[in-house]
């Protein structure tokens, strides 16, 4: 079977494995990456039984197709650990439009609702500076330089050795559930209902992880404990084969 899954780092991946392969070993495991839109069309051709990750946004599904939200995502201002707004105390719409903006292409809702919020804040249109189709240089570009971008907040909540950081700026971008869209013919497929109930055990899991990993980054910072500062997703598509 194929599927697609939210933004998730090797052990991750090999837990998702693991769930379909020790319970069900005559089925294979594989994941593949690619954009959404191309996710979704392979779905709809068969090419793929389950995809992961951001729910249509007032499309109507075929009928051989079900969604269930799993999750809620929220897109925030992201930078780069050592740009001049992670000192910041509080940032404003003007202050976003101030420096250069990096977007995923494929991410266009995201994409819209970043610019009517600083275009609220500012005489005429602001620009895109640059357009990706890679999260990892995403990344990269925003280690590197004065760019901001906007993307889901549990990148560098769960991943701070990308050296990523979310400013003080109040509140989401956007926020839109995500879950599982699946062949319709699936849902009572055993091996399909236990890996869609383990992704929503597993992102709870993760958060508490963030949380606990920020908690002992704050705590180091304060107390000058290198140890305690040094312990603080591309989308991705699984494919099950049946082995012969």
């Amino acid at each position: 079977m194929p599927c697609v899954l939210p933004p998730v780092d090797a052990s991750a991946s090999r837990e998702f494995q693991a769930v379909v392969s020790e319970g069900y070993p005559q089925l294979g495991f594989e994941r593949h990456s690619g954009l959404i839109e191309l996710n979704y069309m392979r779905l709809m051709a068969g090419e793929l039984d389950l995809h992961f990750g951001t729910l249509p946004q007032g499309e109507r599904l075929p009928d051989f197709l079900a969604a269930t939200p799993l999750l809620k995502v929220r897109s925030r201002v992201i930078a780069g650990a050592q740009h001049p707004f992670v000192r910041k105390k509080n940032v404003t719409p003007a202050d976003l439009a101030r420096y250069p903006w990096a977007v995923l292409h494929h991410g266009r809702e995201v994409i819209k609702r970043l610019l009517a919020v600083i275009d609220q804040a500012v005489e005429g249109k602001v620009g895109i500076s640059v357009e990706l189709t890679s999260l990892a240089a995403m990344v990269q570009l925003l280690q590197a330089g004065p760019y901001l971008a906007c993307f889901a907040e549990g990148l560098p909540m769960l991943q701070p050795q990308l050296g990523l950081a979310i400013p003080a700026y109040p509140r989401p971008i956007w926020q839109h559930p995500a879950g599982v869209v699946m062949h319709r013919s699936l849902t009572r497929c055993a091996p399909a209902r236990e890996l869609v109930e383990h992704v929503p055990r597993r992102a709870a899991a993760l958060a508490r992880d963030a949380a606990q990993s920020a908690f002992g980054l704050a705590l180091g910072e304060r107390t000058g404990a290198p140890e305690l500062r040094q312990a603080a997703c591309r989308r991705s598509t699984i494919r099950w084969v049946a082995r012969r």
